[in-house]
């Protein structure tokens, strides 16, 4: 099924040229490559123009007509127990369920709430702040596609236990973070679960191979001790992770919507959030940045550690193990 755009004012400049030339309504939908129901509409609707079909009018109450509040919205008692509803704090959802529970003549799912609060008159009305959690665009609503599992994915559970206690040292954990509006950049975050020393990573691609290829690369400059295990989450930006078992990291996956089971990274996500805030591009954005951003993290004094540093603890515990191999 092909999906549904808008007549663009181009478009309607075009019907009325084609209209003027005499032209069928099927060959003009076949000219702008429309079917045909959509310009029968187009002309019909708009036909009754003075003097005829006319692109600048068409377009115009094109406008009008996407402006309008979806239908159950043109009720006033509605609208308003809605807006005093958002104003209290209460999400769509919630105030819909209460609606049904009550069997209310207001009644409206959550989906017509919503499609309302983003419409033009919602914003006009300042709406999506009094969401719970606004965005400024509302994704689409299509179902998720079913995900693909990660190939050969050694489940958490069956990490050694001396890893969560964080008794022995060279067990990391990872993640994808996103940077700037609409997911302009990407980073990865690799942080040492028993030092909390933490590694930057920047992606110059959205592929598993590239992502993966570049943990490798740097895991595989740290000595052998430092770089036992990984923990990730079952994004399918890891699925190439076998690759890292080459350079002898074992690798393992939290159980889905788990992000928890990988606290330490989760925890330090939430300390460069602070320097590079959701929605915001920073105005540089590459490799040596990140490093400089890095090395602010590894000299901060961490109250887990005794107030010592990342970097502290990750070179004491590296000369600690080089010992004792020797």
């Amino acid at each position: 099924m092909r999906a549904y755009r808008r007549l663009s004012y181009q478009e309607r400049i075009d019907i009325f040229d084609c209209l003027n030339q005499g032209l069928s309504v099927r060959r003009i939908a076949a000219v702008l490559e429309r079917e045909p129901s959509t310009i029968s509409r187009e002309v019909k609707r708009c036909y009754g123009f003075k003097g005829g079909y006319r692109p600048e009018l068409a377009q115009d109450e094109a406008a009008v007509r996407q402006r309008r509040n979806p239908r159950a919205f043109r009720n006033r008692p509605r609208r308003l127990y809605v807006i005093y509803k958002l104003r209290c704090g209460w999400s769509p959802e919630q105030i819909a369920g209460r609606l049904k529970r009550d069997a209310s003549p207001l009644y409206a799912c959550h989906e017509t709430i919503y499609r309302w609060i983003y419409s033009q008159d919602g914003r006009e009305r300042n709406l999506p702040p009094l969401l719970p959690r606004h965005k400024q665009l509302r994704g689409r609503r299509y179902a998720r596609k079913p995900r693909r599992g990660i190939p050969h994915a050694t489940p958490i559970a069956a990490r050694p236990h001396d890893v969560l206690t964080r008794q022995t040292f060279g067990h990391w954990e990872g993640d994808l973070l996103h940077v700037g509006l609409f997911r302009a950049g990407s980073l990865t975050t690799l942080v040492e679960r028993k030092s909390r020393f933490t590694m930057l990573l920047h992606n110059r691609g959205i592929y598993s191979e590239t992502i993966v290829h570049s943990i490798r690369r740097r895991l595989a400059s740290l000595p052998r001790a430092a770089r036992a295990t990984l923990t990730l989450d079952r994004g399918k930006e890891f699925s190439s992770h076998q690759a890292l078992h080459t350079i002898g990291v074992n690798t393992y996956f939290c159980n889905p919507q788990s992000p928890w089971q990988k606290g330490t990274v989760e925890n330090t996500n939430g300390r460069i959030r602070r320097y590079l805030p959701r929605g915001k591009t920073p105005m540089r954005f590459d490799q040596p940045f990140l490093d400089k951003l890095a090395r602010s993290l590894n000299h901060t004094p961490r109250k887990c550690l005794g107030f010592q540093t990342p970097y502290e603890a990750f070179y004491a515990n590296l000369r600690n193990d080089c010992c004792v191999s020797q």
